[in-house]
């Protein structure tokens, strides 16, 4: 094997003011900012279209959130936990390794970050993710949480991927892509491609002029310890050479396209009422950047990562306790629901599992006709288990709840 370049880098899993000027000038100033800002405005439409017959569809609101998923509630946990550690003139790269293999956490460290930076920190007791925030500092970097994957990288990087990821997950899910409900752990060995970890998730990628999805680069060995969902997985792969995935459509399919990572890190999306205590209410409204707007049945919730990170608790607590472990006041009653309960079944069955804590696996021999059908019933002071058993009935499915898990099956 050739000998690594020098660049080998680490991923580790785990009023405008016009002083003095005339009017004239001024106007013209103006108009040479319109024309710049118009030109640009068309070549990043150009740019996110990917490729000439596919159309990259906007998604302002999202409807399907990421950071609801259970995963982000076990990420949470994650990084409430104290840190007693102590780093000595440890190498980047190796701390890093270090605390997501004893913490069992997802940790990104982006390649254009220098992972030899020796990094001198102390944890004595304070949460993992401020200590993580704090190794960021040192590394002249930012960290973010997408979805359960701890990124660490350039300033603005982070809050953008988690942007991305949100979106790409949002859209797989509206276009129903085979990939919408996958998710994947990951781990490589020394020099690794790019394409080589893409090539992980089995999934159908066009490829660039030279064979290549990603460009060319090795990077160091690492591992993911939880499983992420295949749009966080993309995106994080992607944004350190500036790209991130989406879906363009045609008017006969949908690919996964790479584009230019978005600029943005604010998104919206509608948290249903109920799902948020007082305490997080009030919390989030007095959050830096946070936007929330009440309606009917629905919270629609604007902000950057950290925003939505705060509003996933909200679903945390709901979580269903595994059998003979403890159960604390918040699940000792479930929530019971009253009133019709109607849609696509595989968007009933989602919906209703993200919003208790679980995630929804679907036998491989179920059709889309059936996944799809539309469902309508009406309960009265009913528990998720109940719900569940009248969606079995209506659907002629089985719907069993396991442990973390809602397993939609034939009946047999």
């Amino acid at each position: 094997m050739p000998a690594k370049p020098r660049s080998l880098n680490a991923l580790v899993s785990w009023n405008l003011h016009w002083p003095g000027k005339p009017f004239v000038v001024l106007l013209m100033s103006l108009l040479a900012s319109l024309g710049a800002f118009t030109a640009g405005s068309q070549a990043r439409a150009q740019n996110r279209s990917a490729r000439s017959d596919y159309v990259v569809e906007p998604a302002p609101e999202l409807k399907h959130r990421l950071y609801m998923r259970p995963a982000v509630a076990q990420v949470r946990a994650t990084l409430r936990q104290p840190a007693g550690f102590q780093l000595t003139g440890t190498p980047l790269a190796e701390a890093l390794a270090s605390i997501g293999q004893g913490y069992r956490c997802n940790i990104w460290l982006d390649r254009r970050i220098d992972p030899n930076i020796t990094i001198n920190l102390r944890g004595g007791g304070k949460p993992l993710g401020s200590v993580l925030e704090s190794i960021a500092r040192l590394a002249n970097a930012e960290m973010s949480v997408v979805e359960n994957v701890v990124y660490i990288g350039p300033p603005t990087v982070p809050s953008r991927v988690a942007a991305a990821s949100a979106s790409l997950y949002d859209e797989l899910h509206s276009a129903r892509h085979a990939a919408a409900n996958r998710s994947a752990d990951l781990k490589w060995l020394e020099a690794t491609t790019p394409d080589e970890i893409l090539g992980q998730l089995r999934l159908k990628l066009p490829a660039s002029a030279d064979g290549s999805v990603l460009p060319y680069d090795l990077w160091r060995a690492g591992e993911f310890y939880r499983e992420s969902s295949i749009a966080t997985l993309l995106c994080v792969i992607a944004a350190g050479f500036e790209r991130e995935f989406v879906l363009a459509s045609s008017r006969s399919s949908a690919q996964l396209v790479t584009a230019p990572l978005r600029s943005e890190v604010q998104w919206t999306a509608l948290v249903p009422k109920g799902t948020l205590n007082n305490a997080q209410l009030t919390e989030l409204k007095g959050t830096r950047g946070a936007l929330l707007v009440g309606g009917r049945d629905s919270w629609k919730l604007t902000g950057d990562f950290s925003v939505h990170l705060l509003a996933s608790s909200g679903f945390a607590s709901q979580r269903r306790p595994r059998p003979g472990g403890p159960r604390d006041a918040r699940s000792a009653a479930p929530s019971r629901v009253s009133g019709d309960i109607a849609g696509p079944l595989d968007d009933v069955v989602r919906q209703l599992s993200a919003m208790n804590g679980y995630e929804v696996s679907w036998d491989g021999d179920i059709p889309e006709k059936e996944r799809t059908q539309s469902i309508k019933i009406r309960v009265e002071n009913a528990s998720f288990e109940d719900i569940l058993g009248e969606l079995s009935s209506a659907s002629n499915l089985s719907l069993r709840l396991d442990e973390q898990t809602v397993s939609v099956a034939r009946v047999r």
